[in-house]
């Protein structure tokens, strides 16, 4: 049934379902297939998927995609699956600083349409040198004032994750302080990715449980 579905509309199914169905299907597809639908997936729940295949295939399909789907994904494999490393997005928006509003728009119109996670936008010192200074909503950079420096309106003071914490720990905190997600840095403040409410609950409810169903639009 999901072969019969667009690629697009595939993907979003597949990431509904169970890992253990998701890899299941995944091995049942023709190879370019399943690459198509995997570079739609959120590179998490990708990385997820792959990080389960035999070795041998993991990299026969990394190495097939493209650079910028294999990227983000390898850069997730690296870290342990039950650490925030592990279950962290790396799809985020992030801008600099010095920006204004006006430019902001501009820079992010093309790629909301891309990255999965919106529900923040992430500050940082400049696209090359992404030390996280703080956030913003996308509705506020929506709609503030063209001349708007986000440095100037952004909240600087946010809590964040090392990406080789514990996982359910992370969990609690985003849950009990009921945020839509915290960011990922390492030691030097580099903004790595963000762990999202979704990501929290996966880790504290039953797979079974209706909850895992949980979506946080923005």
């Amino acid at each position: 049934m999901i072969k019969l579905l667009p690629d697009s509309k595939a993907a979003q199914v597949l990431e509904a379902t169970p890992i253990e169905r998701q890899i299941q299907i995944v091995e049942e597809m023709d190879e370019d297939e399943a690459i198509d639908i995997l570079c739609l997936m959120s590179p998490d729940l990708a990385a997820d998927v792959l990080g389960r295949l035999d070795l041998e295939t993991m990299r026969r399909y990394l190495q097939a995609m493209p650079k910028q789907c294999s990227r983000l994904i390898i850069d997730l494999l690296r870290y342990p699956e039950d650490s925030v490393g592990g279950v962290m997005t790396n799809d985020i928006l992030f801008v600099p600083g010095g920006a204004s509003c006006l430019e902001t728009r501009g820079e992010i119109e093309d790629r909301l349409e891309e990255v999965r996670f919106t529900s923040l936008v992430f500050v940082v010192d400049s696209l090359d040198n992404p030390r996280l200074r703080g956030a913003i909503s996308l509705k506020d950079i929506l709609g503030g004032q063209d001349e708007a420096v986000l440095e100037t309106i952004m909240d600087p003071y946010l809590q964040t994750l090392d990406p080789y914490s514990k996982a359910v720990d992370a969990a609690y905190r985003i849950v009990t302080s009921q945020l839509a997600a915290m960011p990922v840095i390492d030691t030097d403040g580099k903004l790595l990715g963000a762990m999202t409410v979704e990501a929290a609950i996966s880790r504290l409810v039953p797979n079974t449980s209706a909850l895992q169903q949980v979506k946080v639009f923005s």
